[in-house]
């Protein structure tokens, strides 16, 4: 299948405010080669520009979802980047 996946939705939903969250949440249109979900291709950053290290990653819903956990994010904003 050369059909290319599409992000559907991230948690917490852009602009969201939540407290102290842990998990955040990719869904995708199509199922994810289990080999491309590693840490290295997930990255969060503070608004400062600090990546946050993550404490896990799962791969979730036949493939489609995948899930990093971090220790407690504290309120503020984050950029994710998926390369």
């Amino acid at each position: 299948d050369t059909t290319p996946f599409n992000l559907i939705n991230v948690t917490p939903d852009d602009g969201e405010t939540v407290g102290q969250t842990r998990k955040v949440s990719y869904l995708f249109s199509k199922a994810l080669d289990p080999t491309s979900v590693t840490l290295a291709n997930f990255v969060l950053k503070t608004q400062a520009g600090d990546v946050v290290t993550a404490t896990g990653i799962a791969l979730r819903e036949n493939g489609t979802r995948v899930e990093i956990s971090y220790d407690a994010l504290p309120l503020g904003q984050y950029q994710g980047t998926i390369k």
